[in-house]
């Protein structure tokens, strides 16, 4: 990143793939002093940490020790990619439906004293996928305009 930035590159515009994994649990094993700096020998225990995440790009220059929310990760893949931001927003605008929509029928399902019909259950199901193929078509088109 430093080279990036020294000498004002511009990173490459599209990263391919995203690699997202837990990183071990790494414990000191010894400290050292190199040059009047104290450095800490670690080593792993071979287990994971499951709050944290380790995003970086298959060219590898670019990686990310994230916790394991969904604030983080959104910020962060936003950061690594800012030319998809209006897919990001789009895919985070149908998330906010769904969730919506998961929400109103668990009111639903409260104010029924817990009993909701099949019936009513296929017409929520309906309308998502609704949702869903008015989403598809809306990208089939961004690609069509774009390529």
């Amino acid at each position: 990143m430093f080279l990036f930035k020294q000498h004002d590159w511009k990173l490459p515009k599209k990263i391919a793939t995203l690699l997202v994994h837990h990183p071990d649990k790494e414990r000191v094993v010894g400290v050292s002093k190199i040059a009047g700096m104290k450095v800490q020998h670690v080593e792993s225990t071979g287990a994971l940490l499951k709050n944290r995440f380790v995003l970086s790009s298959d060219g590898g220059y670019m990686n990310y020790r994230i916790d394991a929310t969904r604030e983080h990760v959104n910020a962060t893949v936003r950061k690594m990619r800012p030319e998809e931001e209006g897919e990001y927003d789009n895919l985070t605008a149908q998330i906010r439906k769904l969730e919506q929509a998961r929400r109103d029928l668990l009111a639903l399902a409260w104010k029924k004293a817990h009993k909701v019909t099949v019936k009513e259950l296929n017409e929520m199901a309906n309308h998502r996928d609704e949702m869903f193929a008015q989403h598809r078509a809306e990208a089939s088109a961004r690609k069509k305009a774009e390529g």
